[in-house]
């Protein structure tokens, strides 16, 4: 079997808007928190472009300590990718 060589596609920084806000405890143990993006930038080899305002990132918290991370974030390319 070949291997598979792996390599990023991009990297994100993205801008946040205020405190990480503490939507609280969930069934199970479990615990909420949310962030709102506000823009920010991405960059890779072959794409890069800008992180538009409207995303989130929202983080459950189990009680064993692992995290589940779902980020929305809505990108746009710059016109000179390739």
């Amino acid at each position: 079997m070949a291997d598979i060589k792996l390599r990023p596609l991009f990297t994100v920084k993205a801008d946040v808007d205020g405190p990480l806000h503490l939507i609280g405890a969930l069934p199970l143990g479990y615990t909420r928190r949310v962030v709102y993006v506000t823009g920010g930038r991405f960059e890779g080899e072959r794409l890069k472009g800008k992180v538009l305002p409207g995303g989130g990132d929202s983080v459950i918290e189990r009680p064993d300590g692992g995290l589940h991370l779902d980020v929305r974030l809505t990108l746009q390319t710059d016109e000179s990718w390739t």
